[in-house]
């Protein structure tokens, strides 16, 4: 069961809020606080069951949790909310070294190289005392992987571009962040295979995948070598969702609007969106 991955280290947990709501888009702190309580509640058992197999075969104690924002919906107010939450639950639970990875999109990061940013361990400040780890994903390459499907050939001739060699030569380990809707598991009959294919082929290769709890645990661990820059504190833009239909990111997509930023709020266009139902149509 998908339990027993867990227990078993298999598969790492992310948490995430139920029903879906994209919190900046919520009418008041309360409801945000509320929607994140919950989902912090119905994914604790199984956090807690997963970082007891990590400790026990690994001997790391460090309380790391992935947290999915809906839509990767980010506001400043949504951030400082969670990160008192999470706080006051592993406070509640005995737990002392607990630190949160929020996942993002890399265009929601301000003003940073790609290629800087996607290796890097970053962080965002929540407040003068505490700050959150920020695995971004690679949205350009996150979509050619999730829509165009490529052949295990090209996805490593892309892979290997991403190798740098400097980094390799300080002994420094880095990542390039990539992840995708559940849904592309069920975009063909061949799509769980394909997918099962990469994961091994890359592995055979020495290119690991790892989950985005693994890698901020192993940056803050003491014997790991890290570069002159990490960890690398980056601002993060306000009001902004992953997949926005326009350049300039922003909630627009949810709104109905051009940019939700604005301060003058300009209907879009129709963007139709056609679903698969279970027969592929």
């Amino acid at each position: 069961t998908l339990m027993d991955l867990f227990r078993s280290g298999v598969m790492a947990p992310a948490a995430t809020t139920p029903f879906h709501a994209i919190l900046p888009l919520l009418d008041s702190d309360f409801d945000r606080r509320i929607v994140i309580r919950m989902g912090l509640l119905i994914y604790w058992k199984m956090l807690r069951e997963y970082h007891a197999y990590v400790k026990a075969a690994h001997g790391e104690t460090a309380f790391v949790v992935p947290f999915w924002l809906p839509e990767c919906g980010y506001s400043s107010a949504t951030l400082r909310i969670l990160q008192e939450e999470f706080s006051a639950m592993a406070k509640a639970d005995k737990i002392h070294d607990a630190h949160l990875v929020v996942m993002l999109d890399n265009q929601q990061a301000r003003d940073r190289d790609l290629d800087v940013l996607m290796k890097s361990w970053n962080i965002a400040r929540v407040n003068d005392k505490e700050t959150v780890s920020i695995v971004f994903r690679d949205k350009g390459f996150s979509e050619w992987v999730t829509y165009s499907n490529p052949s295990v050939k090209k996805l490593i001739d892309r892979t290997i571009a991403k190798v740098d060699s400097e980094l390799n030569e300080q002994e420094i380990n880095y990542c390039w962040g990539h992840y995708e809707e559940i849904e592309a598991l069920a975009f063909s009959s061949k799509a769980a295979q394909s997918f099962e294919q990469k994961v091994v082929k890359l592995a055979q290769l020495s290119y690991m995948a790892i989950s985005p709890d693994f890698f901020a645990r192993r940056k803050m661990s003491v014997t790991e070598k890290m570069s002159t820059i990490e960890p690398m504190e980056v601002l993060l833009k306000e009001n902004t969702g992953w997949s926005d239909w326009h350049t300039g990111v922003s909630l627009g997509r949810w709104e109905g609007v051009l940019d939700s930023n604005a301060q003058f709020k300009l209907v879009d266009e129709n963007h139709p969106y056609v679903r698969r139902t279970r027969t592929g149509k």
